[in-house]
């Protein structure tokens, strides 16, 4: 093959060289032969070939790959796009052929995200060449789309701003109902997501506020769970039920005890409710409350001592655990009753020496 190769890039004839360049592509795809059509490439990319002619036969390449079989098209495509990164600037269009190829056959598969950060790979913003708003448009659209398919709605979100500064002002009346739909999805499934996630911190505050405040979340489904997360109010068994059939099948999956993400985040949710309620209460109780065991609940409420995800001491002896709101009332209680005997004795000393009345 590199004798063939060799022999074609010394022909003096430009248009018998390129034929016979055109010919040797074909009967290589013709006959899915995967390392010719990588020598090919590779060849085509060398300096034996000038840059005009190098583009044309790429450009062939990219439109003649797809007959290939998924798989060898996958390789034979991701070989050819590492070989032509170092002069990407120069193959823009052929570049961006093979990638909407390839990511097309990781759609039929189902490969979202590898479909969408293949699409992601295309220079939108290039100064080499003009592309118009609308096919920019298409483009963020479709990545943002993959990535909901792959339900990562934080990607998703990046290539759905980036088309709201496009859509705003055109005429793309398919386009702009695509958009309000990518837009109104990342919104729908993050509520889900903030409430599962395992650590409860400033960030997740801040989304769950964000989120309660967004005038979109009020017609969701699982509002009403937001609400009550967000205000730290006790989640009852119907409502988690309710919330349950919302969830993709990834988040209900098991943990190594033997719980659900969902029942975990329940749980911690329903602890740290409770210690806004309670000064103090017994494990026995604490179980009931939270509908789990009164050893399980203390095991819950240890681990999320010890991580500092809610303030509060155990005593195992008696099988309380003592809230930290509990020991700061306690602390201000005595302090108001200091006060407030410091007072009534500063009254009475002015009383006596006013000699309003006689100490015996």
């Amino acid at each position: 093959m590199d004798a063939r190769l060799n022999a074609i890039a010394a022909e003096p004839d430009k248009k018998i060289k390129f034929d016979q360049y055109k010919l040797l592509l074909q009967e290589s795809i013709s006959g899915v032969d995967e390392e010719t059509c990588k020598l090919f490439v590779e060849h085509v990319l060398s300096e034996s070939v000038p840059l005009v002619v190098a583009r044309q036969l790429l450009q062939i390449f990219a439109d003649e790959v797809v007959l290939l079989p998924n798989e060898v098209q996958k390789s034979v495509s991701v070989f050819a796009l590492e070989k032509i990164q170092p002069r990407m600037v120069s193959f823009e269009e052929q570049v961006t052929k093979v990638r909407e190829n390839l990511a097309s056959v990781y759609e039929r598969e189902e490969a979202w995200a590898k479909a969408a950060q293949v699409l992601a790979g295309i220079d939108l913003d290039s100064g080499s060449r003009v592309l118009d708003n609308e096919y920019k448009l298409e483009k963020n659209i479709k990545i943002a789309q993959l990535y909901l398919e792959e339900d990562d709605a934080t990607c998703a979100e990046a290539f759905i701003k980036r088309a709201s500064f496009l859509v705003e002002g055109g005429s793309h009346s398919k386009l702009a109902l695509l958009y309000k739909s990518c837009h109104a999805t990342p919104v729908s499934r993050t509520p889900s997501d903030a409430f599962l996630k395992p650590h409860y911190g400033p960030q997740r505050s801040r989304v769950l506020a964000t989120l309660y405040k967004d005038e979109r979340c009020f017609k969701l489904p699982v509002f009403p769970i937001l609400e009550k997360v967000y205000l730290e109010r006790i989640l009852r068994p119907h409502e988690v039920s309710a919330f349950a059939e919302t969830l993709k099948e990834h988040q209900k999956a098991k943990l190594s005890d033997g719980s659900t993400v969902l029942d975990r985040a329940v749980t911690e949710h329903n602890l740290l409710s409770a210690s806004k309620l309670y000064n103090n209460i017994m494990f026995t109780e604490l179980g009931m409350l939270l509908g789990i065991e009164a050893e399980k609940a203390e095991k819950v409420a240890a681990r999320m001592v010890s991580e500092e995800r809610m303030q509060g001491s155990i005593d195992q002896v008696d099988g309380i655990i003592y809230f930290a709101n509990d020991v700061e009332e306690l602390a201000q209680w005595d302090t108001q009753i200091q006060s407030v005997c410091l007072s009534v004795n500063s009254i009475v000393d002015d009383m006596v020496k006013k000699q309003v009345i006689v100490m015996p």
